[in-house]
């Protein structure tokens, strides 16, 4: 074995992106919530996948919603929500040393 991959979201990090979502649409009026998730359906893989930033992404939410939705926001519920698993990844540290480690 020369490699080991991790998944972030539910391994990495302690929550999914789906929780993420449940909760920045509780904080947003049901029009942009409607708005957002339907974005996300479309373009959401991208930005799981990193070929989307998250900036670009919200500027696509914004393009399509009558008011913005601030990145200030994005962040403060993706900050209390993906919070690190902090003994996996003092793991995935540790076998650094040993192996090619990739998120």
């Amino acid at each position: 074995m020369k490699a080991i991959l991790f998944d972030q979201g539910g391994v990495l990090l302690k929550n999914r992106i789906e929780e993420l979502d449940r909760r920045l649409v509780k904080r947003l009026q049901a029009s942009a919530a409607d708005v957002f998730l339907s974005v996300k359906k479309k373009i959401g893989q991208e930005l799981l996948i990193g070929k989307l930033s998250t900036a670009n992404f919200l500027a696509r939410v914004r393009g399509e919603l009558s008011k913005h939705i601030d990145e200030k926001l994005y962040r403060e519920v993706y900050l209390e929500t993906m919070t690190i698993n902090k003994e996996l990844f003092s793991l995935a540290k540790g076998l650094k040393k040993h192996y090619e480690v990739g998120l």
